[in-house]
């Protein structure tokens, strides 16, 4: 990313953060994936193990 400073005109690149990475499947995390926190530990899940495991809650759910 491109930082410019409006007084000085001066511009600076920062480093792009790396992606956190699934803790099940180890790929990278994008924006449809799901990154938090529970209680003190961060997880990070892609988009496809996270609707597996919510499909997984849903099938206990319905089994229950």
């Amino acid at each position: 990313m491109t930082i410019i400073n409006l007084k000085t005109g001066k511009a600076r690149i920062t480093k792009k953060e790396p992606l956190p990475k699934c803790k099940l499947c180890n790929t990278d995390v994008d924006n449809k994936g799901l990154t938090g926190k529970v209680n003190e530990v961060s997880v990070s899940f892609c988009y496809m193990c996270m609707t597996d495991i919510i499909q997984m809650m849903v099938d206990k759910q319905n089994n229950a």
